[in-house]
Parts: structure tokens; C-alpha cells; sequence
């Protein structure tokens, strides 16, 4: 037990350490200590116990600003970012969505190691001395600085390898810098290793991470390392765009797992121990060779997206290009487009997305509104299903072709901590629809290319331009909402101004129809799921009282208004009192927006004083609140009600305001 005690300090000092708290004050000055007390007071734990729910409330704590804006779905633990308190939501939302990741994959790690196109025969093998010597080795522990500088001998004796080769490509390396900050992200985290660009400056920036890594000293974390690496992975995602998956591993002391993320959730590999015997450390040898110089496509690059030098993009600023078909009434042909930080040099856009089969095809709605001639709204120019090899690209069959994943494990949730207290059985607990679980989702990969091209409402630079910009994107939803489709998602990444156009329609307008949905024939599922960017979700949404409506997308450009009034573009510090607004559950944070809309004079004190200064913007927010706070507004019908906020501010009412 002494040992068992002495262990568990030495490894909560080190994930203290991690987040910069060194001392007792440093770690009940935290706001986010409180729920730890709380749990680990309300019952006796074990040690094991104790530090779960402590690592895992640190990896999910952000010093950055928590007010970042992400998409999220019911269930998933994506619209609890940055979660400190109320443990039991957030496990509930964490059981759901481990169960994306699926292992004990058969065959994974053999069938990376043999997809790459260079035969067994031509690859260079590692001298059986070598392999005997490092199995045998006799390590003093499995702690990451043990384990590191045993991994860094086998990529060094790799490289080497690789470069007697005549088909070797060293465009990789392996690099480890355990005490340094991964930079490009919005959390301070350190990485414990990972493969990357050889010629990538130091700095451990996300975007160079081709292959992450994340180690334990113990095979029974293998868990806690999945999902700490799923959260690295996540973030490369974000910042290499051009990626239809990612892969990484997992060491666990001696025991290896490979991880190949994608747009419905994970497959890992069975947990083997490298050093079990030399076959094992072959393997594992092999697998980092391919890794380190298999084609790029192998570690998840989007090959349709083509670097001018003929390689599948890796995400870098070399000059890129895709292929698209365009057909006329009497022919087909390829067209190529040359592109460069994702936006044509020709008068379009191009967008990405991973659908679900069964959702309706983005392109298709856009291709619809645009033939109504719909103002306010990004034009439709093309949209496809990517092909590679005439092959349409999905997860199913592409990502994880020739794996037999649905015969694999779902990560068990049950070493999750229970619940402080549960409050679902109580007679005055809210009642929700049950909240949908998450299982495999089979998505195509989509490209839509439109005609108008524009940046964030954020770029605006006063109020008159914000006001008269939202104002069109409100048009613009009005059309889109008239033509049979419900948005479902406005957020600031959805409402863009266009300052090279004379045309007023055009000059702010609405895009990503990805999750909107005929409002004429909404399934119960449509209805009933809360699809949205959290931090500009609705009130009504949040606390789970109605369906989906225009009223609630109506409400969403209501914060836009208000995050763009407090927050700088440039600056992600947050000067609100809502910064805990992700750390809140769904209900709890209807409640706070509900307060919010019926007393806005605590919101327009924050802004920033280019605004806080502006009578009419004031009036229109103030209005505007008082509009969504009307017990009436879901029975008002939509041309009243679109009517009623496009008017603002109206004449008495700014009068009212300016003599205040």
C-alpha cells in the first residue's frame, strides 16, 4: 500500500507539474480543484480512482480562452470543452462517444506495415543482433524518459537503415521534446513525441505533427492514453485540413497500440508488448520504417488534393491542386484548379466535408436555394463526392477498407467514475429525450465549390458594417428558410462579408448548409437532436424545452452579435463572465443565456468600446433580447418575426435608448 501511495503522489506531481501548479495554493486557487474536492470527499476511492478523475479533469482543462466556438452534436464531449465541474454530465457524453473508438482491430498493424507499395523483399531489415540486443535490454523502469530514449534509439538505428537504401525517403523524423509546449493549439499541453516534416522548424507547432505519440509508463493507461492522444489528434485535424484520417500510437510501458483516426471515430490496433520478443520488436520496427517513409497518402493525406510536384498534399505552402468533372449537355471533362490556402484563385470556394450517407447532400440543398435565387447566400457553382482511382471516397470501404473493425471492441467506459449523486431519478430532475448514442457512422468525403467568396463577420470593423451585415445574413437565412431548409448551425464561421463586391445581396451572405435539413419533411431525429455551435446555441436548445426552429437559429445570430460586440479578433482573452459557458452543462447554460436575454444590459457593459459607445447598436441589441425573451416568439409567424428584428432599432424605441 506504502508503494501503491508513493505512486500515486510521484504520478499526480507529474500531471501538477504539467499544468504549471507547483504548490497548495497553486491548486485550490483553481476553480476547477472544487469539483475534485468534492468528488474524492463524498466517498471513499481508490488511489487508481483518485488519479482517473483528476488526469482526466486536467487534460480536459484549457488556459486559454474556453469560450473557443465548436461545432458539436448531442452526446458528444466536444460541447463540454474545457469541462471542470458537473463530472456527471460530462461522463454520460464520454460513455457515448468512446464508444467511436473501437480496438483490438484485427491485422491493423500488418496491414500498415504491407500496404505500402515496396516489396518485403526490397525493404531494409534490421541486423538480428540489434533486434536480440533491445529486446533483451534490461530497462530500469517504463517511465517516459526510460521508454523515450529507447524509442529514440530504434528511429536512429532506423534512419540509418533507410539511408543505405536506394529507395529511401527521408522526409521524416522522429522528434521528442517531452518538456516542451505543443504550440498552434488553444490548450497548453506537451507532447511526449512524434513524427514530422524533417525540415519543420523546433516548436513542436501542430501542423507539422505527422504522427503523434503519446506514452504511459503502464499498460493499464492504455485508455487514458487513447483518448489524451485522441485529443492531440483532433487538433491536427483542425490545422492540416487536407487529411482523410490520422494515424498514431500508443506506449504503454512496453505495450504498443496503433490508432488510425477519422471522421467517425477511431480503430486501434490489439495492445502488443514490443519486447515480449524479437518478432514483436520486428513489427514494431517495421511499423515505424513505414512510417517514417511509406507515401503520404498511407498517413491519412487527402490524395485528391495534389502538391504541384505531383505528391498528395501534406498540408504545407507548397501550391496545390484538385480535379474536378464538369459536364455540359454534350460532354464531360476534367477541370483542374490550382488553389492556395483552401480558397481558388478563380471566383470560388472550395468546401470539404465528411457526411453521413443518410444526411441530404449539401451540395444538393445549395444547388436548390441558389436556382430560387436566394440573396444573402453563398452561390452553388459544383459540388461532388471525391473519387480516388473512380473509387468514391467513405470510411467504410476507403479509410478502413480491408479491416474487419465491427468485429472489434468498444473502448469500455465502465473505469469511468461514477457519478457524485444521481439526480436522473429525482421528482423534480428535467426530463430529455434520450440522448443518442455513438456508433459507427459510415461518411462520404464531399467537396462543394462555390461562387462567392468572402471572410468571417468578425473582419467587420464598426458597428454600422456588423449591424447591416447581420442584418443580410439574417436575409439570408430568411431565403434559405423560404426555399424549405433549416439552417441548424449559425455561428460566426457561417456569416461572411464580401468587400470586393458592389452587389447588396452579395455583400454578406450565409454558407455551410452541412447539418441543415428540409424543415417540410424533418425526421424525428432531426428534430429532437441539438445540432449546433455551442457557445451561440440557443437558450431554448441548451435546456432541452422545444425542437429545433427558425426561432432558435434566429436567437444564435443574437450571440454572434454579442461575442463579436465583447471579443477581438486578435485577442483571445476573454473579458466576459461567461468563460465558464463550456464548462456548464446544456441546462445550466440555457438558464445563464435565458437570464442573459432578458436583463442584456449585463452583456453591453462588456463590449468593447467601439460598440459600448454606439446608441443604435445598443438599441438593436436590447430590442433584439427582448424579442427572443417573449414568451410568444415560438407561436409568432416567421415573415412577423424576421420582420420585427430586420426593423430594429425602430423609431421610439432609439429614442428611448439615446435619451438614456
Amino acid at each position: 500500500m506504502d508503494n501503491q501511495t508513493g505512486d500515486l503522489q510521484n504520478s499526480l506531481r507529474n500531471i501538477l507539474n504539467s499544468q504549471d501548479i507547483n504548490t497548495v495554493k497553486g491548486f485550490f486557487g483553481l476553480e476547477r480543484s472544487t469539483s475534485y474536492l468534492g468528488i474524492l470527499a463524498n466517498e471513499t476511492k481508490t488511489n487508481q480512482r483518485m488519479y482517473d478523475i483528476i488526469l482526466k479533469g486536467l487534460n480536459n482543462h484549457s488556459t486559454a480562452s474556453s469560450l473557443t466556438p465548436s461545432r458539436v452534436r448531442t452526446g458528444n464531449t466536444s460541447s463540454h470543452t474545457n469541462y471542470s465541474g458537473h463530472l456527471h454530465h460530462y461522463i454520460r457524453a464520454l460513455r457515448g462517444e468512446l464508444k467511436g473508438l473501437w480496438y483490438h482491430a484485427p491485422d491493423l498493424v500488418k496491414s500498415f506495415i504491407d500496404q505500402d507499395h515496396i516489396h518485403p523483399a526490397f525493404r531494409p531489415q534490421p541486423d538480428e543482433n540489434f533486434i536480440n540486443e533491445k529486446c533483451n535490454e534490461q530497462l530500469a523502469d517504463t517511465n517516459q524518459s526510460t521508454m523515450l530514449k529507447w524509442i529514440d534509439s530504434l528511429f536512429e538505428y532506423c534512419t540509418r537503415l533507410d539511408q543505405q537504401s536506394p529507395n529511401a525517403q527521408t522526409s521524416r523524423i522522429w522528434r521528442s521534446h517531452p518538456n516542451a509546449y505543443v504550440t498552434g493549439i488553444d490548450w497548453k499541453r506537451k507532447l511526449d513525441g512524434a513524427i514530422t516534416h524533417r525540415h519543420a522548424p523546433v516548436g513542436n507547432h501542430i501542423r507539422d505533427i505527422l504522427v503523434p505519440f503519446e506514452i504511459k509508463n503502464r499498460k493499464k493507461y492504455a485508455r487514458t492514453a487513447a483518448i489524451g492522444l485522441a485529443k492531440y489528434v483532433a487538433e491536427v485535424f483542425k490545422s492540416q485540413p487536407t487529411r482523410s484520417y490520422v494515424v498514431g500510437l500508443t506506449l504503454c510501458g512496453t505495450w504498443m497500440q496503433l490508432w488510425k483516426f477519422d471522421r467517425s471515430g477511431a480503430i486501434g490496433s490489439e495492445l502488443f508488448d514490443v519486447k515480449a520478443n524479437p518478432e514483436n520488436l520486428k513489427n514494431f520496427f517495421a511499423l515505424i520504417q513505414r512510417l517514417l517513409t511509406c507515401d503520404k497518402r498511407f498517413l491519412g493525406f487527402d490524395p485528391s488534393f495534389i502538391d504541384i510536384n505531383g505528391q498528395a498534399s501534406t498540408g504545407t505552402h507548397k501550391q496545390q491542386k484538385i480535379q474536378i468533372k464538369t459536364k455540359t449537355s454534350t460532354q464531360e471533362f476534367v477541370q483542374e484548379l490550382v488553389i492556395e490556402k483552401n480558397i481558388f484563385r478563380a471566383r470560388g470556394i472550395c468546401g470539404h466535408s465528411w457526411q453521413p450517407l443518410d444526411r441530404a447532400v449539401e451540395g444538393e440543398i445549395l444547388c436548390d436555394v441558389t436556382a430560387g435565387n436566394a440573396p444573402h447566400v453563398a452561390r452553388y457553382s459544383h459540388h461532388e463526392d471525391v473519387h480516388v482511382d473512380d473509387k468514391r471516397i467513405d470510411i467504410e470501404s476507403h479509410v478502413r477498407g480491408g479491416i474487419a473493425f465491427k468485429k472489434s471492441e468498444n473502448i469500455p467506459a465502465d473505469h469511468e467514475p461514477a457519478p457524485p449523486e444521481d439526480t436522473t431519478n429525482s421528482s423534480d430532475a428535467p426530463s430529455y429525450p434520450e440522448e443518442p448514442e455513438n456508433c459507427f457512422i459510415n461518411r462520404v468525403h464531399r467537396r462543394l465549390i462555390l461562387k462567392d467568396v468572402g471572410t468571417s463577420i468578425w473582419e467587420v470593423d464598426s458597428p454600422v458594417a456588423l449591424l447591416e451585415a447581420l442584418k443580410g445574413c439574417i436575409r439570408g437565412h430568411q431565403a434559405i428558410l423560404l426555399a424549405g431548409y433549416l439552417h441548424r448551425d449559425i455561428s460566426i464561421n457561417n456569416l461572411m462579408v464580401a468587400k470586393q463586391t458592389d452587389n447588396p445581396a452579395r455583400k454578406s451572405f450565409v454558407i455551410d448548409l452541412d447539418v441543415a435539413v428540409d424543415h417540410r419533411t424533418q425526421s424525428p431525429e432531426d428534430l429532437h437532436t441539438r445540432t449546433g455551435t455551442r457557445i451561440f446555441m440557443s437558450s431554448n436548445l441548451l435546456a432541452g424545452k422545444h425542437t429545433h426552429s427558425f426561432v432558435d437559429d434566429l436567437e444564435s445570430f443574437f450571440w454572434v452579435l454579442i461575442w463579436i460586440c465583447i471579443h477581438h479578433r486578435d485577442d483571445k482573452s476573454t473579458n466576459i463572465n461567461t468563460s465558464d459557458w463550456n464548462k456548464q452543462d446544456s441546462l445550466a447554460l440555457g438558464m445563464i443565456k435565458g437570464s442573459y436575454l432578458k436583463t442584456p444590459q449585463l452583456l453591453t457593459m462588456l463590449f468593447r468600446p467601439q460598440y459600448k459607445n454606439s446608441e443604435p447598436l445598443i438599441c438593436c441589441v436590447e430590442e433584439f433580447a427582448q424579442i427572443m425573451d417573449n414568451s410568444g416568439v415560438r407561436t409568432m409567424e416567421a415573415k412577423t418575426l424576421y420582420s420585427h428584428i430586420l426593423n430594429f432599432p425602430q423609431g421610439s424605441r432609439k429614442a428611448d435608448c439615446t435619451a438614456q
